[in-house]
């Protein structure tokens, strides 16, 4: 008789283990179901997306200094997108942060371009240079683009040609 109440009260403790594992992982589960939902319906709403890197092309930058330039842009886009937008800024992260990289032929161009994304409503940033380096300190060298959806960017940087 001993034994058979060991063997139920084992019994016991190890159907409990397992109903606290199981909810557990249902827990984990639903959470990870959660976020997976959340972000396919972030990427549905915003639809495909982009950010679009336009470069003076007038500075004569070598291709080191372009890449830096662009790298700084896409980093300053990001915080910025963090701030004002971060359910974009999620449906350009995962759908592969596409980017462009355009050209301008000077600064008046790219001025033009800034005023055309404030009209059309699309995040812009501006980038200006350091000064350690090639080009003078605070010369404006890329202007960030977006992210934004495709069509919205587009309509900003369509015509230009790519770098």
């Amino acid at each position: 008789m001993d034994s058979n109440k060991k063997s139920a009260d084992a019994s016991s403790i190890l159907n409990i283990t397992l109903m606290a594992t199981c909810f557990l992982a249902g827990i984990y589960v639903g959470r990870k179901l959660s976020n997976t939902v959340r972000r396919v319906s972030s990427l549905i709403s915003v639809g495909p997306s982009k950010l679009a890197l336009v470069v003076r092309s007038d500075l004569k930058m070598g291709r080191g200094k372009i890449a830096s330039q662009c790298c700084h842009g896409t980093i300053a886009a990001y915080l910025k997108m963090q701030e004002s937008n971060p359910k974009l800024l999620q449906a350009w992260l995962d759908s592969g942060q596409p980017k462009v990289v355009l050209k301008a032929a000077d600064f008046n161009q790219l001025q033009e371009l800034s005023e055309a994304s404030k009209l059309h409503g699309v995040q812009e940033v501006l980038v200006r240079d350091a000064g350690r380096t090639q080009i003078a300190q605070g010369s404006e060298t890329v202007l960030a683009v977006g992210p934004g959806s495709v069509k919205d960017v587009d309509k900003v940087t369509g015509k230009l040609q790519l770098l």
